[in-house]
């Protein structure tokens, strides 16, 4: 951006450090709000900001399948059965997702969209059968409140 001779100049840094913030924040206000606004609409997040390696990635909510946790890192699978890999744990997700009534935590290591579970499957354990033929296990602590989620008496 600039550079400063020794000695510095009190002035001549301040003048440089004004140019660097009015610059730097002017440039990319536009697209930060752009951004933002899509996020939400009224109250209701509508995208999801998805850190990843190659950048950021803004995702429909309603688009989510499922995501898992890797480790330090989070695979979130999408309605194309696209996966992308966010540089975010789980529980970053969990903090975003959890007011939204759509999507459950039936095992520590999964977050599902509810409106994508294509089948209930007890046949071997309690399996939940994502649209792109995933399967999600409900771990037997959260058997009861998926149960109570979706109305269920017994399964």
């Amino acid at each position: 951006f600039d550079y400063l001779l020794k000695p510095v100049d009190d002035d001549l840094l301040m003048e440089t450090v004004n140019r660097f913030k009015s610059k730097r924040g002017n440039q990319r206000l536009p697209e930060r709000m752009k951004n933002l606004n899509q996020l939400y609409e009224g109250d209701v997040l509508n995208r999801i900001a998805i850190p990843s390696l190659q950048g950021v990635d803004f995702i429909k909510v309603e688009d989510i399948l499922y995501l898992e946790a890797a480790g330090n890192y989070t695979d979130l699978v999408s309605a194309s059965s696209e996966k992308i890999v966010a540089s975010k744990a789980l529980k970053h997700f969990d903090g975003i997702l959890k007011s939204n009534p759509k999507f459950f935590r039936p095992h520590r290591s999964f977050i599902v969209n509810i409106d994508r579970i294509k089948k209930l499957s007890t046949y071997q354990g309690d399996i939940l059968v994502m649209e792109n033929e995933d399967e999600i296990p409900v771990s037997r602590y959260k058997k009861k409140e998926f149960q109570t989620l979706l109305g269920l008496s017994n399964f």
